[in-house]
Order: C-alpha cells, then structure tokens, then sequence
C-alpha cells in the first residue's frame, strides 16, 4: 500500500472525510467529491482512488465530525490573530496551542477543530491591497483569513509537492496530529472567528446616515440624535442589553455577548461599535455601528427615525423658540386676539406636513466620508472570467443561433457543482449550488446533454444530488413581478442560476425597446435578495460583412447591454472552434483575453457508469489555444476577401458586356464601383475572361475575350 493510500486510511479510521488529489498543481481532486461531503469512502476503495503520487485532501463539514479548518493565508495573519487572541481570552489561546497547526506550501497556516456549530466556508478578514504569493510568482491575493467549512476542503499532510502549485508540501508544525483534531465548543468558535474579523482591512459596512433634521432656523439648539450622544457613553447603551465588557484587544474596548461567559464578540474604537459575531441579533456581523445606529438597531428595529423622535420626547435637543408676530399680524383693536396665543407659533409646520417627510430615501444617501471609505473585495465564481457572485446585476452570455453557448452554460453549471475546473481550465474557490432554468431545449435535450457532459467530465451525476437542479419548461414562468415568488424559490440557497434565454423568460415584451431592461433588473433585485446570481443567455445578430473578425452584437435594444455587470459573446460557423470575447466588465473594469472553445466527443468511461450506452461518447467543453482564434479569424477574413473579389468580378463582367471596344482601367472602376485595391483581385478572378488591348494614346483597354460581349 502507499504511503498516501495509508494515510488516507488514517484519516479515515479518525472519522475525517477524505479525497484524492491530482499531482498537476492545481489543488483539483480526481474524482467529484460533491458526494464525500455527506458520505466517507469506503476503506476498500482507498487503495484504487489513492494511487502513487496522488495527493490528499480532508473535507469540513458533519461528515469529519463537524470539522472546520482556519486558513491564514498570509504568512504575518496567523501571529497577529494569535497575539489578539491572548488580548482576549488567555485561556482558550492555551486550548489553541494544542489544536492542529499545518503549515501551508506559501507559508501560511491551516488550524483544525471540531465543532458542534459549523457553517459553509467564508472569508473573515481580507487586505486592502492584493499582496503577493511567497512562492507562486505573479499570483496575487487578497484574503488573509478564511473559513473551510461545510462544502470546502484543504490539502493535508503527506500530499507531495506536485499537488501545489509552488511545488511545496504542507507540514504538521504543532499540536496534535490531525487526525486526532479536538472539539471546541460554540463559544470559543465564535471567539476565533470574532478575533479573525479583527483583522479585516476593509472597513465594515457603517451604520447609514441618519436623516437629515430640518434646520428650524437660527434659534435651534442641538439636534436630539447629537446631544444624546455627546451625554451617553456606550457603556450606557450595551450593558441594559447584556453586553459586558471584556478588557481591551489591540488598543480597543473588547466587548461579550449576551449569554457568553469567556472571550469577544465585539470591539469599539471610541466612534464606531464593530460586531464581529453572528450570534448578537438584531446587530450584524461585519457592520460598524455609531451611537445613534446601535440605539436604533437594539431598541427601535433598525429605524433611525423613530430612535431621534423617542430622543427628542425624552428632551434631548433643544426645540425651536416661536417665532414673534409682525405687526400686520396684530390688531390693535382686538383684545382678544393675541397671536401668542396660537399654537401655531409654537409648532413646527413640517410636524404636519407629509409632503416635508423626505420618507426613507435618505437613509440611503451616501455622504462624502461613505464615498471615500475603500471598497470591500469582490467575491467571484470564475475570478479569471470576471464572473461575480453574489448580489447584482446578472452576467450575460450572448451568441447567434448554434453558437454553443446553452451547452458551454451546461458546462459551466456541471462544473461548478462537481468542483472541476470549468471547461477544463478555470478552477473555482468552491463548490456552489447551480440551477439551470430551461425555457427553449426541453426535457429530453437538457437531460441528454447533461449525461453526456457528466460522462466526458467523469461525474457520476446522481452522485451531485441537488447540488445542481434544473427547471424545465416551467408552465407560465415568465420574468414579471407576478413571477417573482415563483424566481426567489428557484434561486434561494443557490449561487448561480442560468436563465436560458431572455427571449422566452421575457415572452410578450419587444426585445427593441428599452422596457426589456426591467426583466434584468428584476434578476439583479432577486439576486441581492437571495446572494443567487444570474447568468441569462441572450440571442445575437449575425455579423455583418464588414465587422471586423465577424463579431456578434446582441440583439434588440441596448437596454440589455447596459443593464448586464457583465457580457461574454460567442461567435462560431459550424465545424469552427467557438470565439469567446469578453467585451463587458461592469464590476471589475477588466476584460479577459479571448479564448477558444472546442466541443468533443469523450469514449464512455463503463466502470464510472456501467448504466451509459457504449454507443453514445460523453461530450466535453474545452478552452483550446488561442492560435485557434487567429486561425478562425484568418480564414473568416480570406472568406470575407474571396466574396468580395467575386463581387467586383461580376461588376466588371456586367459593365464590359457592352462594350466591345473595352474600357481604361479608371473608367472601368468609375462605371463599376469597384475600388482600386479590388479591382485587382477582381481581375485576377476573372482570369482568361478579360484580356487588355492597346488603347488610343499609349493607354490600355480593358475588355471581355472571346467576343463575350452583348450584341450592339
């Protein structure tokens, strides 16, 4: 047996889920590993799915007995967090010391621990600049400190060099062997993690600002929200809640949640209240909170409004002092008129006047300070694409009929579930849960060419359960309002979804009008609800003849560019390798290079799946060279050349039809339209059928041999 067969088999005995990894540098495992999430293999396959030279890698999650792994990726984060640990809580930095430690191939550390709580992979602490990798030149970085939860894996100890792309090993430094990785309880997870969030370089999300106070005039005091804040200390807002103090962690107050006995759940710098645990509801993890925010979120749902008003009851502020009547306003004559007496001088008008009510628009304003505070780091799907996940408008995929672009989406969701790289080459951070929304193959086209892909990808395509899930023909689905219910099932607790195409999805509305834009912003309102994004297929225009490299434009309104984050256009003539340009980066400002995709046939793998018919190859989606692109696009434009000459030849022949006596080469491109550059080749098309004779004055005369010409 091998040494990583035998391993394996170790971490296995030790109740931790484990999958071979490829000696290629890419980290990928060799099989889909979607159903070694909620399933060990079993200690008889080890032997043959852990061969010589194979890596190996342990999945997180209830199938290693609720194992999460922390992934400090760069080499300065795991001393820091450490440090700030023992600020907050000495003894669980003991318990620490005896938890696993590896160190990574570019010197950063993975900590194991099992727990009763663990949730999917997630990213706690990033940098504001990209940094830069040790030993992988020019790859750069932006995560220190992440999660591997359920859904994630890292590579373990004894995976051979060949298994990273440094050409490393990963190394067992301190604690006890992984295989032997202990519990923590909640708490003290939630402490590590809250610790971690410290760290985060990227400003937190700040409590919005809140609404502007009408300015009552000269005799105001102080605005309610300012004077309860310049007369409270915080201390005075957390601890009726149940928050305690817990010490001070890099310079700032240390804050406990309600319920907690040991450790951190949040810090406050003096301006700011920054919740770094997702157990303190209603506040939220990674937001920053002022006084005003923080008294609102505790005590008033979140409305500021009604935080400022229940201030200003209580007399915090100063009222506006009555304003003194003219003298038109008093009569002399009338002793019982007194104007200040009426209580409309002592009242605010905006008080009762719901046209002054700005409503909540202004929470949503941003001031100078929220404009300048640095943006957090994009989260993607395929980075190398320029696919981001998460909330936003949706990313589009368009191409002319047989383009290849609904079995390249097939490609991409298959994929993604199983955890491969897509078409063959750009590798995803995780696995994520896709749905396809079919609305033009139908049943037995979708199914069929789902089985073929998985086939070509060697997936075992039960195996993925509902990690990917198709909607086909759905009766009625359309993109409306009155749909969108029916959308958010389909998308929640999803990552991607394919919308396959707009043209159906948007059946009744004009593709040339600008109104079809409301059907993708639709998708990107659902898709900030549900963090589910959208990839929608949309048709494109043949080219015209003279596009430069026959490019495809999408079809009906420019409403449908604009309203994408980003656009992939696919372009192929039948037998041709697919051109994939990327012409729209919204998000990211950068294109990526254009590639090309070739679709083959795979031989069908029966051990893999004895059930497939022999007869039918498995299909595989695959970037190709990009030398195949100029040569599509040389032989595009030789083509192009070839018609045109064959154009200008028969311009030529009409015109010299009727004349006998032949015509001088410049009066034969006036009469025929043909430019100079063409005229050449035309001839050369024409060959024998035009001859050249000696004209008067030393010129020459064009005319048709072999008296082809029309009858005077």
């Amino acid at each position: 047996m091998t040494t990583i067969a035998a391993a394996a088999l170790a971490y296995l005995s030790c109740g931790l889920s484990v999958i071979p990894i490829a000696p290629d540098g890419t980290k990928a495992p060799t099989l889909a590993w979607t159903p070694y999430q909620t399933t060990a293999i079993a200690a008889d396959d080890v032997p043959r799915l852990f061969p010589p030279g194979a890596g190996l890698a342990v999945i997180g999650g209830a199938v290693s007995g609720g194992l999460e792994i922390l992934d400090f990726d760069h080499p300065d984060a795991f001393p820091r967090w450490l440090e700030r640990l023992q600020e907050a809580d000495p003894d669980l930095a003991q318990v620490v010391a005896g938890l696993p430690l590896i160190e990574t191939p570019d010197e950063g550390r993975h900590l194991y621990y099992r727990c009763s709580t663990v949730g999917r992979p997630q990213k706690l602490a990033r940098t504001a600049a990209k940094f830069r990798s040790l030993h992988v030149p020019g790859k750069l970085k932006d995560v220190l400190i992440e999660t591997k939860g359920e859904g994630g894996y890292v590579l373990a100890p004894p995976s051979p060099p060949e298994c990273h792309e440094s050409g490393r090993t990963y190394r067992h430094i301190s604690g006890v062997a992984p295989e032997n990785t202990p519990t923590i309880t909640p708490d003290e997870r939630e402490t590590l993690l809250a610790v971690a969030r410290m760290l985060d370089e990227v400003p937190a999300t700040p409590e919005p600002p809140a609404p502007p106070q009408r300015d009552p005039g000269p005799a105001a005091g102080d605005r309610p929200g300012d004077a309860w804040a310049a007369a409270t200390d915080w201390a005075a807002i957390l601890e009726p809640h149940g928050w305690a103090r817990a010490g001070k962690t890099g310079g700032q107050d240390a804050w406990r949640r309600p319920g907690k006995t040991r450790g951190i759940s949040a810090t406050c710098n003096g301006d700011h209240f920054y919740c770094h645990t997702t157990s303190a509801a209603p506040l939220e993890a990674g937001r920053a909170y002022d006084k005003l925010g923080l008294l609102a979120a505790l005590e008033h749902q979140g409305d500021i409004r009604s935080a400022v008003r229940a201030l200003a009851a209580d007399g915090y502020g100063d009222r506006p002092q009555p304003r003194q009547p003219t003298t038109a306003e008093i009569d002399p004559f009338d002793d019982e008129a007194d104007p200040f007496d009426d209580p409309d001088f002592y009242r605010d008008p905006a008080d009762d006047d719901p046209a002054a009510d700005p409503g909540p628009t202004p929470d949503l304003l941003l001031d100078a300070v929220a404009l300048a505070a640095p943006l957090p780091p994009l989260d993607f799907l395929l980075e190398e694409l320029g696919l981001v996940a998460g909330g936003g408008a949706p990313h589009l995929i368009a191409g002319y009929g047989f383009s290849g672009k609904t079995l390249a989406c097939q490609a991409m969701l298959l994929s993604l579930a199983a955890g491969r790289p897509v078409w063959g080459q750009y590798r995803s951070r995780q696995t994520y849960r896709v749905a396809h929304v079919d609305l033009e193959q139908g049943n037995r086209l979708t199914r069929a060419r789902y089985q073929r892909l998985a086939r070509g990808m060697g997936v075992h395509l039960p195996q993925l359960g509902d990690s990917i899930v198709a909607a086909v023909m759905p009766a009625d689905l359309r993109l409306t309002r009155a749909c969108a219910a029916r959308w958010r099932r389909i998308m929640a607790e999803r990552d991607l979804v394919v919308v396959d195409s707009l043209r159906a999805a948007a059946a009744g509305s004009d593709e040339n009008s600008s109104d079809v834009r409301q059907h993708l912003d639709l998708l990107g309102e659902l898709a900030d609800e549900t963090g589910c994004r959208a990839l929608v297929i949309v048709h494109a225009r043949k080219p015209s003849q003279d596009s430069e490299g026959g490019l495809y434009a999408i079809r009906g309104s420019s409403a449908i560019y604009d309203g994408a984050d980003s656009v992939l256009l696919f372009g192929a003539a039948k037998g041709e390798p697919i051109c994939v340009q990327h012409v729209k980066a919204r998000s990211t400002g950068l294109l990526a290079p254009d590639l090309a995709l070739v679709v083959e046939d795979v031989p069908v793998d029966t051990e893999l799946d004895p059930d497939a018919d022999d007869a039918t190859p498995g299909l595989r989606v695959a970037v190709r060279g990009t030398e195949l692109i100029s040569e599509q696009r040389q032989k595009v434009a030789e083509k192009r050349r070839q018609d045109a000459a064959q154009r200008d030849a028969e311009a030529l022949r009409k015109v010299l039809r009727g004349r006998p006596a032949g015509l001088s080469g410049r009066m034969l491109r006036s009469l025929s339209g043909v430019s100079r550059r063409g005229f050449d080749a035309a001839v050369d098309v024409l060959g024998r059928e035009i001859e050249t004779v000696p004209g008067p004055r030393n010129s020459t005369l064009h005319r048709l041999s072999g008296g082809q010409c029309d009858p005077a």
